[in-house]
C-alpha cells in the first residue's frame, strides 16, 4: 500500500512550533487515516501467517501384494516381563544350566552355587536327627519295661510279698524315664528344625526361573 507523503510531511515538526499546531487542522484527519490503514494491514498479515492453518499433505502408497512376499525390517524386541534373578546367599557359581534365549519353565533351576559346605552341614543335621530318634526309641522301651515292673511291684505290695521301698523305687524310675522321654522328644524336634534349615540353605544355592519365558 503506497504511503501518503503529505500525511507524513504533516508529522514533521519545525523548531519553535507548539504541540497544539499538530493536533488541529487537515493534517490531523490524514494522520488518523494513515494509522488506521497501517493497523488494518498489520491485522491482515497477522491473520495470514499466524492464525491461518498450515495444510498437511498425506501420501498414500498402494503396493500390490504378492504370494510369498517377505517383509524385511530391522529393529529390536522388548520383553513384556523382565526380571533380575539372584541367589539369597553369595557364593561361587558351580554350574549354569541354561543358554541365552532358551525357554524355561517357572521354578526351573537356572544355575547352582557351590554347595560343598552347605551339603556337609545338612549331613551333620540329618545324622543328629537320626541319633535323637534312636535315643527317643531307647527311652520309650526302657519306660515301658519300668512301667511293667511298677505294676508288678504294686501287686506284690498289695499281697505283702515285697516291701514298700521296692514300690517306691519302681515309681521313681518310671518318673525319671518319663522326664528323659520328654527331653528326648524336644531334642528330636530341635534336630528336625536343624534339618529343615540346612535343607533350605541348600535350596537357596539354586537360582530358579521366577516365571515361564525365554532367558
Amino acid at each position: 500500500m503506497p504511503l501518503d507523503k503529505e500525511a507524513l510531511e504533516s508529522l514533521r515538526r519545525t523548531p519553535g512550533a507548539s504541540a497544539a499546531q499538530y493536533t488541529r487542522g487537515p493534517g490531523r484527519r490524514r494522520l488518523w487515516l494513515l494509522l488506521g490503514a497501517i493497523g488494518i494491514v498489520a491485522a491482515i498479515v497477522f491473520w495470514r501467517f499466524a492464525g491461518a492453518p498450515v495444510p498437511v499433505q498425506t501420501v498414500m502408497v498402494d503396493a500390490p501384494a504378492a504370494d510369498g512376499a517377505v517383509l524385511n525390517a530391522s529393529g529390536y524386541v522388548v520383553a513384556r516381563r523382565l526380571a533380575t534373578v539372584s541367589s539369597k546367599v553369595t557364593g561361587r557359581i558351580a554350574e549354569v544350566l541354561f543358554e541365552e534365549g532358551a525357554a524355561v519353565e517357572e521354578g526351573e533351576v537356572l544355575a547352582r552355587l557351590d554347595d560343598a559346605t552347605a551339603q556337609a552341614d545338612h549331613e551333620v543335621a540329618v545324622r543328629s536327627l537320626e541319633a535323637a530318634r534312636r535315643s527317643l526309641r531307647e527311652i520309650e522301651v526302657r519306660l515301658a519295661d519300668a512301667q511293667k515292673t511298677l505294676d508288678r511291684n504294686r501287686s506284690l505290695v498289695e499281697r505283702a510279698l515285697v516291701s514298700r521301698s521296692v514300690l517306691d523305687s519302681s515309681e521313681a524310675e518310671v518318673a525319671a524315664l518319663q522326664a528323659r522321654l520328654a527331653a528326648a522328644g524336644a531334642e528330636v524336634n530341635v534336630a528336625q528344625a536343624r534339618v529343615a534349615v540346612s535343607r533350605q540353605g541348600l535350596d537357596d544355592l539354586l537360582i530358579r526361573a521366577p516365571f515361564t519365558g525365554a532367558w
